[in-house]
C-alpha cells in the first residue's frame, strides 16, 4: 500500500470517543507535536523511533505504543515502513491508560498475539458508514492483549491517581488538598506528576471533571449548574468556560447537540 489512508470516526458517546483510524506510509509524524488526544499505535513494518519529550524509543515491527494526551512526541520510520494508529478520548479513554500502566519510559508493548494481519485486515474494512465501531473494537481488541505493565503498589503517582479518581467529583478536592492527604509537599507533587504523565496535575483534574461531565449529560442531566457541581465545578460559568476550552461548544451547545441526536436515531 503507497498511500495514507486515514478514517474519520463520529462517536455520539462521550464514554469513548475513537475519532481517528489511520495508517501512516509516509511518516507524516516525523517533527516534534503536542498529542490532541490518546494515541494507541501499532508499527506494521519495518522500523521507527518514537521521541517522547526528550527520550527516544526504537520500535520493532509488532510493537504498540502508547501515547498520553497533550505528550510532546515525534514518530520518525524507517523507509518502507508502515503503522497504524487510533486517536481516542472520552472519560475511559484514561482508564485504559491507567489499566496498562502507561507513563513516559512505560509506553511499548509487546502483544501476547500478532496484531498486523488484524489492524491490516480492518483498514480494508473500514468506510465512512462503519470506523466508528471498527476502530472502538480495533482498540479493545488491541488492549485486551497487551500484558498490563506492573507498577509498585505504593508508587506516588499510583497513589495520586487512585485518590483522585475517588474524590475529583467533590468541588472542594485539590492538588492542595491531595498533598495534604498523602504529607507530600504540593510543588513537588506537580513537578513529580507532570514529568512521569506529561500533563500538569491542575489540568488533569480538570479534563477529568470536564469528560466526566459530558458523560452526566449524556445520562440525561440537562441543568448546566448541576452538571458543574456533580462534576466538582463549584462556579457553572467557569465550569462553561472550561467545558468549551476542551470540547469546542459550551456545555448548553453540548446539551442540545446530543439531544437533537437521539431525536435523529429514534426516527431511522
Amino acid at each position: 500500500m503507497s498511500e495514507n489512508i486515514c478514517r474519520f470516526g463520529f462517536s455520539n458517546s462521550a464514554d469513548l470517543i475513537c475519532d481517528r483510524f489511520v495508517l501512516e506510509v509516509k511518516n507524516a509524524q516525523s517533527r516534534q507535536q503536542i498529542a490532541s488526544g490518546y494515541f494507541i499505535n501499532i508499527l506494521l513494518s519495518g522500523s521507527a523511533l518514537l521521541t517522547l519529550e526528550s527520550a527516544t524509543h526504537q520500535i520493532s515491527q509488532g510493537e504498540v505504543f502508547v501515547i498520553d494526551k497533550n505528550q510532546s512526541f515525534s514518530i520518525d520510520a524507517a523507509p518502507d515502513s508502515a503503522y497504524g494508529y487510533i486517536r481516542f478520548n472520552g472519560r475511559r479513554a484514561r482508564e485504559i491508560l491507567q489499566r496498562l500502566g502507561v507513563s513516559n519510559n512505560n509506553c511499548i508493548f509487546t502483544p501476547t498475539v500478532p496484531l498486523e494481519e488484524f489492524w491490516n485486515t480492518c483498514f480494508k474494512a473500514a468506510n465512512d458508514k462503519n470506523t466508528d465501531l471498527i476502530s472502538e473494537a480495533v482498540l479493545l481488541y488491541t488492549v485486551a492483549n497487551l500484558t498490563p505493565i506492573q507498577q509498585k503498589k505504593n508508587s506516588l503517582i499510583a497513589q495520586m491517581l487512585s485518590i483522585t479518581s475517588e474524590c475529583f467529583c467533590d468541588k472542594s478536592f485539590s492538588l492542595t488538598r491531595l498533598a495534604a492527604r498523602i504529607n507530600y509537599d504540593t510543588k513537588y507533587l506537580s513537578t513529580v506528576f507532570k514529568k512521569e504523565k506529561g500533563i500538569g496535575y491542575r489540568e488533569y483534574l480538570r479534563e477529568l471533571r470536564v469528560d466526566h461531565a459530558s458523560f452526566l449529560i449524556e445520562q440525561g442531566v440537562v441543568s448546566v449548574k448541576n452538571v458543574a457541581l456533580l462534576s466538582g465545578f463549584s462556579d457553572a460559568l467557569y465550569f462553561s468556560k472550561v467545558f468549551k476550552q476542551s470540547k469546542g461548544i459550551t456545555p448548553s451547545e453540548y446539551i442540545n447537540k446530543f439531544n437533537e441526536k437521539k431525536e435523529e436515531e429514534k426516527w431511522k
